[in-house]
């Protein structure tokens, strides 16, 4: 078998996987930015909680303490490229709504290098409200190779599930995961 068949079946292989991924979901372990079993840490370094300094999509600076009052903060990477991504907004701003009164928070991350533009593009055309933010650097502990990716954490940036979600969910899958959390 030449390179390039073994090129082109691995890049088919690496494909159908990501594409699994996004329309079955899946998930990424969180253990150890779970609240309740920080991670093992060396004697030179403790376990900390997540937190993020970066700019939203108007270019204002946030950082998590801004968002201090929130009891579950979703965090949804997303990119404008990505359908997927794009389709589960309108239900994450939906959910957004019926629970922010409740201390739910979303904040949706994109990364995608001068897509600003892209991106106001999908906030309008999709209704999004919620704080849209650049990934910095400090989100790429969350990266799983994959888009949307989602994570669930309290104020300090601690998490509140084991894992994290890679995939579009549903309404209702999304609408379980928030109650739940909310109720503890």
């Amino acid at each position: 078998m030449d390179i390039k068949k073994v090129f082109i079946a691995v890049l088919s292989v690496g494909l159908v996987v990501m594409i699994a991924a996004a329309f079955f979901g899946g998930d990424i372990s969180l253990k150890s930015a779970a609240k309740d079993e920080p991670a093992a840490a060396s004697e030179e370094e403790e376990a900390k909680a997540f937190a993020f300094e970066t700019t939203d999509i108007n270019g204002d600076s946030v950082s998590l303490a801004d968002y201090a009052d929130a009891k579950v903060i979703m965090v949804n990477m997303w990119e404008p490229w990505c359908g997927p991504c794009v389709n589960e907004m309108p239900d994450i701003e939906r959910l957004y709504q019926e629970y922010k009164d409740q201390g739910f928070l979303v904040l949706g991350v994109f990364a995608t290098v001068d897509g600003d533009e892209d991106a106001k593009w999908v906030i309008r055309s999709t209704g999004v409200t919620y704080p849209i933010l650049h990934a910095s650097e400090e989100f790429v502990v969350f990266n799983t190779g994959y888009v949307p990716t989602t994570v669930f954490m309290d104020s300090e940036g601690w998490g509140l599930t084991e894992n994290a979600y890679v995939g579009s969910k549903s309404y209702e899958d999304w609408k379980a995961i928030i109650e739940d959390l909310l109720s503890k």
